[in-house]
């Protein structure tokens, strides 16, 4: 049961009407905390907060002519969806002048505009009317048919299996697979491939953490950190890896685990294949990227940026749980393994789990017996 006010999400109808009681009959001179992007106002920062997120996210990308999203009615454009939707209210409101024709019912402001739209669109639309060749739905106009065949259009993505319907939506993806993160928080400076990534990562520098864990006392800034940590008072690990058996606590886990371009020339596998890509230039020794610090030559944007750090003594991977820092994503996974005991590298033979493979490796030779050190004295 969703709030339509806030975006909050409830067990049952009773605990939601509570909510919309509480929070949201109120006079507006009560709603003290109004979105920038939107005009929206909340009675509690903490609405406000899960707002800004969505409304971020719908915002247009860098390079993208803004005022992408335009009324029907007026023609207005807007930056965001959020913004478009607060402004059809009122809009809809003034628009006493229906549309009666066919698949139509635009509303219109003046009887001038509605008698120009007839025109236009409907005229002559007894004679036959342009049908989509796909699924043959018939349309008023050739230009309505036209933005209609956008639904068909299939856009692939080149660097991997994925499909979208929209060429926004793949530009959205492609981003994924790029190693440029235009986005920095301007507290920590982390950066980010998306400005809706900026939004939700400066959440924890904020002091409101509304999620407390009612165990331990620990607070959290986002409901989904707050459920991944109450997984840790239990030693429940339901995910299980068809392949290697692993077990997980969470499905996140288990994603981040299965990792599908493997290396033709080693035994490592990536999630990305550009990822994969730069990996495969270790074994031909190409390296083109240099470190503007010491001249150091590297494979790719990747090891070079984990490179820079060591100078700059920057460390954006900072854990959830505490306040520890780290330069390098793995060392961060690995960290994060501490908080939640989760060890997924389980031993075929006893059963014993381990929450790295080397200590799995290192254990499964007092069951082969191999010992591959040797003293040299």
């Amino acid at each position: 049961h969703a709030c339509p006010q806030c975006e909050s999400s409830f067990p049952s109808a009773s605990v939601l009407a509570e909510h919309v009681q509480t929070l949201h009959q109120r006079g507006p001179e009560e709603k003290d905390f109004r979105c920038r992007s939107c005009g929206k106002r909340f009675p509690v920062k903490q609405a406000l907060q899960r707002h800004v997120l969505q409304c971020m996210e719908k915002a247009v990308l860098p390079g993208e002519q803004p005022g992408g999203f335009q009324c029907g009615v007026c023609s207005a454009s807007f930056v965001s969806e959020c913004s478009l939707e607060q402004h059809r209210e009122a809009c809809r409101r003034d628009a006493r002048f229906v549309c009666k024709a066919e698949r139509c019912g635009k509303r219109f402001k003046s009887k001038d505009t509605l008698k120009k739209h007839k025109q236009n669109v409907h005229l002559g639309s007894s004679r036959k009317r342009p049908a989509c060749n796909i699924c043959n739905k018939k349309f008023s106009s050739s230009d309505i048919l036209m933005e209609h065949r956008k639904v068909h259009e299939i856009f692939d993505c080149q660097d991997c299996d994925k499909k979208f319907i929209s060429a926004n939506q793949l530009r959205r993806h492609m981003i994924t697979h790029s190693e440029k993160r235009p986005f920095s928080c301007e507290v920590c400076g982390k950066s980010f491939k998306r400005l809706d990534q900026v939004a939700s990562h400066k959440v924890i520098h904020s002091v409101d953490k509304p999620y407390t864990c009612k165990l331990c006392g620990k607070g959290f800034a986002h409901r989904n950190v707050y459920k991944n940590h109450k997984k840790t008072h239990s030693e429940e690990r339901p995910f299980q890896c068809e392949e290697c058996k692993a077990l997980f606590r969470t499905p996140f886990s288990l994603q981040r685990h299965h990792k599908k371009y493997k290396c033709d020339l080693c035994d490592k596998a990536f999630v990305t294949p550009s990822v994969l890509k730069s990996h495969k230039k270790t074994h031909t020794g190409e390296k083109e990227k240099i470190c503007p610090y010491c001249g150091q030559k590297f494979a790719s944007n990747g090891t070079l940026r984990v490179h820079i750090r060591s100078h700059t003594g920057e460390r954006p991977y900072q854990c959830q749980y505490c306040d520890k820092a780290f330069s390098k994503n793995d060392g961060l996974k690995m960290h994060i393994r501490t908080h939640t005991r989760e060890k997924p590298y389980q031993c075929s033979e006893c059963n014993k789990a381990f929450s790295q493979k080397r200590g799995l490796d290192e254990h499964m030779r007092t069951h082969t017996g191999e010992k591959p050190f040797q003293c040299d004295v």
